[in-house]
Formats: C-alpha cells, sequence, structure tokens
C-alpha cells in the first residue's frame, strides 16, 4: 500500500518542479518556525485578559511552554523511535529512487518533520484555531515534499503526524489537569 501511495508522489521531471519540492521539503519550515515564533511572542491576546496584564502574561507564558515544550517532547520521543525502528527510506528499499536529496538512512520511520510541524500546528491551534489550521496546511505540504522528493515514504508521514499530535494534546492537557491552561 505504502508502494502505491509512493511512485505517484515521485514522477515530477521538471526542473522547476523539482526545485520548488526540495525548497518546500528543507527550507519552507525554517521560515514557518520563524513566522510562528514571531507570531507567539507578538500577537496580542489583549481580548483575553485586558482588564488584568498579569493573566495576560501567564496566559502567554504558557503558550509559550505548550509550543515549545510540545514540539522540543515531540522531537526527542521521535529521535528515540527512529532508533528503535531503524526503517530504511525509499531510496535504500528500492535500489531504482534517486530522491531529490539524500538525508538519512535507517531513520525514515517516523518523519521528524511531520512531528515537528503537527506538533507546532496542534499546539497554535489550542491557542489561535485559525493559525493552527493554516500550520496544518504548512505541515502537510512539507510532509508531500518529503515524499515527493524521495526521502519518506506516506505511512512515515501518516506516523509522525499521529505522533506530534498525541504528544501536544498530552502536554496541553496535562497544563490543563494542573489547572495552569484555562481553555
Amino acid at each position: 500500500m505504502d508502494a502505491l501511495l509512493f511512485f505517484p508522489m515521485i514522477e515530477f521531471n521538471s526542473v522547476f518542479s523539482q526545485s520548488l519540492i526540495i525548497w518546500l521539503a528543507t527550507g519552507f519550515g525554517t521560515l514557518i518556525v520563524i513566522l510562528a515564533g514571531f507570531f507567539v511572542l507578538f500577537h496580542n491576546d489583549t481580548y483575553l485578559h485586558k482588564e488584568n496584564p498579569i493573566m495576560m502574561a501567564k496566559t502567554k507564558l504558557f503558550e509559550l511552554v505548550t509550543v515549545f515544550g510540545s514540539v522540543v517532547l515531540s522531537w526527542a520521543i521521535v529521535v528515540l523511535l527512529k532508533w528503535i525502528v531503524s526503517a530504511p527510506r525509499p531510496f535504500l528499499y528500492f535500489d531504482t529512487i534517486n530522491p531529490l536529496f539524500y538525508y538519512g538512512g535507517y531513520d525514515s520511520f517516523p518523519s521528524g518533520h511531520a512531528t515537528f510541524f503537527s506538533a507546532l500546528a496542534t499546539a497554535l491551534w489550542f491557542y489561535h484555531p485559525r493559525m493552527g489550521v493554516v500550520y496544518f496546511v504548512c505541515a502537510l505540504v512539507i510532509g508531500f515534499a518529503r515524499v515527493a522528493s524521495g526521502v519518506h515514504f506516506p505511512i512515515d508521514i501518516v506516523g509522525g503526524f499521529a505522533l506530534g499530535i498525541l504528544t501536544t494534546y498530552v502536554i496541553h492537557h496535562a497544563l490543563k489537569i494542573a489547572h495552569v491552561v484555562k481553555n
């Protein structure tokens, strides 16, 4: 099943489409992380607690903890899982695959990029649902580009998404149980 989804996604022959896929798979993520950082730090949430600046600062702090904690914990878990699973990348599994770029070896599952960006999108969604949806779309684009470039199977992306979303959900709800986060 993975191969049936994989092969049609890597059939890009033009220099432009290949260059775009490489940028989406490698450089686009850096841009959206920087933009997310600026958004979280500088977005004005005065509608939450405009009459109480201390509560506003507390809410912003826990938003930062959720976002930063989610991506860091997700990344740590994915590194451990990659080491345990040791799944080959498509270009190692199929000798006929020529990836658009080489990345890693026996560390395909789960996708670290899909894990990281789905954790980021989920964390943003808890505090800013519309921005979270935008970041989920960005995460999907990055995941598609990682498959289209030949460095991941579709199941690697799905597994990464599940891990990132689950980790962020657990962190956010643990903070809610501790009565630290109100929403």
